[in-house]
């Protein structure tokens, strides 16, 4: 079993915020696999069991807020007897631009409390990731709790669908395919953007 944790906030007030495209991923997958997410105390957040081509995930988005995801992504890790590998964490990026798409099979969290939360408990950073691109400009967390300008909608609506697309590509024991295809294109765009290209 394979458990595909977005992060965010919980709240009215944090809907479509950069910080929550998480979560947005795991409403995504939700969506696309015909399943309602309901909430679980066990869990501390809202979760959902499905098969994805006969591998059973569990999809959630945690209610402790950003800070404290580890209590959820522990709780479920316990829950469901699963090791640390089957975690797939799904989470924004303000290192990068928006709609880019970065696939790690593991390492440090780079700052972001939110994964570096789930590290600290685990007390491991050997499970994947998908990080999707919200730019960063003035205070950060001004930024991270924003939401996107209209211009960006376009952008970050297709990043959703890649993230998802990599999250499943994971699943299916596809990492490496995952990385080649959306690492590389977030390469090109960061070439672009340190020649002067925009964002």
């Amino acid at each position: 079993m394979k458990i595909v944790i977005g992060l965010g906030n919980p709240g009215n007030e944090y809907i479509h915020t950069r910080h929550n495209v998480g979560f947005e991923v795991v409403d995504y997958l939700a969506d696309k696999l015909d399943v309602k997410l309901s909430s679980n105390s066990r869990l501390f957040g809202e979760s959902a069991r499905v098969s994805l081509n006969k591998k059973k995930i569990v999809l959630l988005k945690p209610h402790t807020f950003m800070n404290n995801s580890g209590r959820s992504a522990v709780s479920a890790l316990n829950w469901f007897k699963c090791r640390y590998s089957d975690l797939v964490v799904v989470l924004d990026d303000a290192c990068l631009s928006v709609g880019n798409i970065r696939v790690r099979g593991g390492g440090s969290s780079a700052g972001h409390k939110g994964l570096q939360s789930i590290i600290d408990c685990l007390g491991n950073s050997d499970f994947p990731r998908v990080r999707i691109g919200i730019g960063g400009s003035g205070n950060i967390v001004n930024h991270v709790l924003s939401k996107f300008r209209k211009t960006e909608a376009g952008v970050i609506a297709e990043a959703l669908s890649k993230a998802a697309e990599a999250v499943e590509m994971i699943i299916m024991g596809d990492i490496q395919e995952a990385m080649d295809k959306f690492n590389r294109k977030e390469r090109k765009d960061q070439n672009e953007s340190i020649s002067g290209g925009a964002d």
